[in-house]
């Protein structure tokens, strides 16, 4: 696992977050699973085409070969490719159970964009060991914090715990995959 606290430029982090903080609820798209394993609110790359908005700017930067290679430096590659991005809002009552995402590419990640996340709040990434006895480490969503870890051959499954009622602030992420080349 790999944490780096003021991960992206402050100006930028900035405007993702005022951008995201005052969105209204209608633009979110409400992710829910048939089954009751997940449900929170995601914004995807490219809502529309051509678009400008700090979202798209914050993909676009996360995907510029600057971070792309320095990534891949810190884990052990030769380049990372950006898979899918997303961003995130957890509100109270949303959570995402335990799982791995093998499918989805070699190294998963968080950015968040969150101020003034407290523990009491809820909405905790969990990474667990991957025979999955207990909990190996817990990140509070802190504001312009990246955190990454392998998910290619099941490792490293992980869940985010529900956000609670007296969450009083968003808890705003944006998050995906890459691919590392070797």
């Amino acid at each position: 696992m790999l944490v780096i606290d003021e991960f992206m430029p402050a100006s930028m982090s900035e405007r993702l977050y005022a951008f995201l903080q005052h969105m209204p609820a209608f633009g979110w798209h409400v992710v829910v699973n048939d089954s009751p394993s997940y449900r929170f609110r995601r914004l995807r790359r490219n809502h529309y085409a051509f678009c400008q908005c700090a979202v798209c700017a914050g993909f676009s930067w996360l995907a510029s070969h600057e971070v792309r290679e320095g990534l891949a430096a810190i884990i052990g590659g030769r380049t990372a490719t950006p898979l899918e991005m997303f961003a995130s809002w957890y509100a109270p009552g949303d959570f995402l159970e335990p799982h791995t995402d093998a499918a989805n590419g070699d190294v998963a990640f968080a950015l968040s964009l969150t101020k003034d996340w407290r523990l009491d709040f809820g909405g905790l990434l969990h990474l667990l060991p991957e025979d999955r006895p207990g909990t190996e480490c817990v990140v509070l969503p802190t504001f312009n914090r990246m955190v990454a870890f392998e998910v290619a051959e099941s490792r490293t499954p992980h869940f985010v715990s529900r956000v609670l009622t007296s969450a009083t602030t968003r808890r705003l992420m944006i998050s995906g995959w890459y691919r590392i080349h070797s």
